[in-house]
């Protein structure tokens, strides 16, 4: 036995390849192992630029004993949820169900051979603490569990009795929805909700769509005063320009170090929308400042890799923190006679370059060069709308739509990521058509290059064929797992599918009449269970295209 993971291109998996764990790379191969050997399966589902990821690899992945206990008695298995979004939803949607509550990343559970979840959790420390059994007891523990089938039986039921099976319909209206917005608004920080704070864009965008209703004047204040706050907080990197994906406090001071690229397309996105209707010169600085971002650090080839890391220099957040000492002496002057934490409005353009020459003497924290397809797409879409803002992105967003066709796209197949100069070998998944159909209609709106809406019209249809059946998505070709309407990360897959479907619509005569589709999937979704939280292009699709 060995780690496998030296085989396997993905990033993440690379990242663990020299750990003494026994790690698979492969889920069916895994699941084969597991049933020969009669051993449990201890999954665990992250990705490359996750802190807490990076945490659970260096106390627990790298130690010795932990590896023993793990390769001895368990058959363990790495997925990297980027290269494999429809597994990591397969068991999200598992822990949902087991706990009544969302998941993230890692992702950790033990598994039977024959697919039945006995323990699922997050990030598990290394040492028992607070009542949380530490991974080291907990092997010992599930090992015995899984020997004994009576104990087995007794866990898996265990935990399966209070799992959340309780059905929610409800019939959403304008009313409704207005109604569910304003109760969600935090009036004093901006935003939505508490702590960890995330720009929520999905739920920004569907207030835009209510702008014209009565409540008109007190959710323009709430969304302007939004936009202004997420620019001038640590959501923004200030200084290398950018957004972080989240916030870990309410008010928006303390970032968690992580760039994503969907993060910066959905903002350039956000602030483009509401720059056609609100033309700030605020709103260009941001759109600017977030595209230089993204193309300094993220650009290769007129594509874009994926990630920037929340850690570095041995912590979260090294390159982006400041000593005392590292800073230059007006900036010190500033920060004493003002708030430390609110001087974004008052440091001088000189200043903040000088901070800036500061970084450029740090190591920059590790990059994941993955071209995922679906995110690319995003970002393709954001330089469209942002050239409403400045022509000058037209360009760019018709070179990388270029690129990302023919790089992505090969006898008739789309395929899902890859890395610089490997070709790609996964088949493209349904987030990868859906963003992909969006960018080329985006383009085409732009431009009336026919030749745009062409190639969206044979994505499409091959979505149809590979994906949809009888109102119902799936999230890849072998219908395993069902698309749901989660814009909690990033938009829902399906939610951009109807929106393309009503979009072409009107422009294509075939087989398919793409509005009784879109209908027949908003009805399906009607009886299904649905969170309003995380569903907010679910409910924008039925505000912009009358679907109640």
């Amino acid at each position: 036995d060995e780690n496998r993971l030296s085989l396997e291109q993905s990033p993440y998996l690379q990242q663990h390849k020299n750990d003494p764990v026994y790690w698979q790379g492969n889920y069916e191969d895994a699941l084969k192992k597991a049933k020969i050997e009669d051993k449990p399966l201890f999954i665990s589902i992250g990705y490359s630029t996750c802190h807490w990821c990076h945490v659970m690899h260096k106390e627990s992945f790298l130690d010795p004993v932990i590896a023993k206990q793990l390769n001895e008695n368990f058959i363990s298995l790495k997925i990297d949820k980027e290269q494999y979004p429809q597994l990591d939803q397969k068991f999200q949607n598992i822990y949902y169900k087991l706990k009544g509550m969302r998941g993230g990343w890692p992702l950790n559970l033990f598994m039977t051979p024959q697919g039945e979840v006995f323990y699922i959790t997050n990030y598990i420390p290394k040492h028992s603490r607070n009542g949380t059994l530490g991974f080291m007891e907990l092997l010992e523990y599930l090992s015995k569990v899984y020997k004994d089938k009576k104990l087995l039986r007794y866990q898996i039921s265990a935990l399966t009795a209070n799992s959340n099976e309780t059905i929610k319909t409800q019939q959403w209206d304008k009313k409704k929805i207005e109604a569910f917005i304003l109760s969600q608004m935090d009036d004093f920080n901006g935003g939505f909700g508490d702590a960890p704070k995330f720009p929520h864009t999905a739920k920004l965008l569907l207030v835009f769509s209510l702008l014209s209703d009565a409540k008109k004047e007190e959710l323009e204040t709430f969304v302007l005063f939004t936009l202004h706050k997420m620019h001038h907080s640590g959501l923004f990197d200030q200084v290398d320009g950018g957004f972080f994906r989240y916030c870990i406090d309410a008010n928006w001071e303390i970032p968690h170090f992580e760039k994503m690229l969907y993060t910066q397309a959905l903002m350039v996105q956000l602030y483009a929308s509401y720059y056609q209707h609100y033309p700030k010169q605020e709103y260009k600085t941001v759109i600017a400042q977030t595209v230089t971002f993204t193309m300094e650090h993220l650009m290769y080839n007129n594509l874009f890799f994926s990630a920037v890391d929340a850690d570095s220099q041995e912590q979260e957040g090294g390159y982006y923190l400041f000593t005392q000492q590292q800073l230059p002496a007006g900036v010190q002057t500033v920060m004493l006679e003002n708030d430390k934490y609110h001087i974004t409005d008052t440091l001088t353009k000189k200043q903040w370059q000088q901070l800036h020459s500061v970084r450029l003497h740090k190591p920059y924290p590790f990059r994941d060069k993955k071209i995922n397809t679906a995110w690319n797409a995003m970002m393709i879409t954001a330089l469209f709308q942002a050239s409403h803002v400045n022509k000058k992105y037209l360009l760019q967003a018709k070179n990388s739509l270029k690129a990302l066709r023919k790089l992505m796209f090969s006898h008739g197949q789309l395929y899902h990521q890859t890395l610089p100069f490997n070709k790609p070998t996964q088949k493209a998944l349904l987030e990868d058509y859906a963003f992909f159909i969006e960018a080329l209609l985006q383009g085409y709106t732009q431009t009336k290059d026919e030749e745009y809406l062409a190639f969206a019209t044979y994505l499409m249809q091959y979505a149809l064929y590979h994906f949809y059946q009888d109102g119902v998505w799936y999230l890849d070709e072998t219908h395993e797992v069902k698309a749901d309407l989660n814009d909690k990360y990033y938009p829902s897959a399906l939610s951009i599918m109807v929106k393309n479907l009503v979009t072409m619509a009107p422009m294509v005569r075939n087989n398919y009449d793409y509005k009784i589709i879109a209908k027949q999937t908003m009805n399906i979704l009607k009886t299904e269970h649905i969170f309003p939280e995380e569903s907010p292009l679910y409910l924008k699709n039925i505000v912009d295209f009358k679907f109640e």
